[in-house]
């Protein structure tokens, strides 16, 4: 019965967070500490933020100019997770040294000086446009160690969908690299200087995939000889990177 009780008592402590306070009082960095009660307070523009060893529930949206820069102090080392996905809908949102289970994902008309530093998250980094704008301006951004442990976009854990812009700098984690989706064919390629990444993904230039015809073709029209072909684009990418899953990534869905 001990055991048991114990057991329960456990597994109560490691479960994600439903809800999260934040403490800035004579505090130079914010403390974000998860609870089980849900809701939290809304994200603050421009704050600095570290996050407890109790991690935050997802999915968790950063304002304007946020900054959350990994565990606050007293975590004995612990780094803190964010159990959801985290939405980037803005400018000059900085986050770095956590984790992520599900995906970052950057999205809006404008999120230029988007940094992203030392994130794992589960299944990757998207920068894309919210759905019926053309592009997502990510000028001045920066991207250094992004990983993702999703077995389908482990080697691509960083991928930019009509993105515009320049200045954008990307240092890859080892053995990875960045997959491109241009939005229009005619479309200015972002600004991307890469380091130690493996040679970049430009589905454009491999397979004259951009914007979201091959997605209407698969799923929103009917069987036409336009799908048959699409059939035989998939088809090719599942031998290049895997799995269909693999492919739903790259059309950034």
């Amino acid at each position: 019965m001990i055991a048991a009780y114990l057991a329960v008592v456990a597994a109560a402590a490691s479960a994600p967070p439903l809800g999260f306070t934040v403490d800035c009082a004579n505090k130079a960095v914010c403390e974000m500490t998860g609870t089980s009660t849900p809701g939290g307070p809304g994200a603050v523009p421009g704050s600095l933020c570290c996050i407890a060893a109790s991690g935050l529930p997802g999915p968790y949206t950063m304002a304007r100019r946020q900054h959350i820069i990994g565990a606050c102090s007293g975590s004995n080392g612990t780094r803190p997770k964010i159990y959801g996905d985290v939405y980037i809908v803005s400018s000059g949102s900085h986050l770095q040294g956590v984790d992520v289970a599900g995906q970052v994902v950057v999205m809006g008309d404008r999120c230029d000086h988007t940094q992203l530093i030392d994130v794992h998250a589960h299944f990757g980094v998207v920068f894309r446009p919210r759905r019926l704008l053309t592009s997502i301006n990510v000028s001045g951004s920066t991207v250094s160690g992004v990983t993702a442990s999703a077995r389908q976009v482990a080697k691509y854990p960083v991928a930019f969908a009509a993105a515009a812009g320049s200045g954008v700098e990307v240092t890859c984690a080892a053995g990875t690299t960045v997959v491109v989706q241009p939005g229009q064919p005619n479309a200015v390629p972002v600004g991307l200087t890469l380091s130690k990444c493996a040679p970049a993904i430009d589905l454009h230039a491999l397979f004259g995939i951009f914007g979201s015809a091959i997605e209407r073709v698969v799923y929103d029209v009917g069987p036409t000889d336009d799908e048959t072909a699409s059939r035989k684009i998939l088809t090719s990418l599942v031998t290049i990177f895997g799995s269909a899953t693999a492919f739903q990534l790259l059309l950034l869905a």
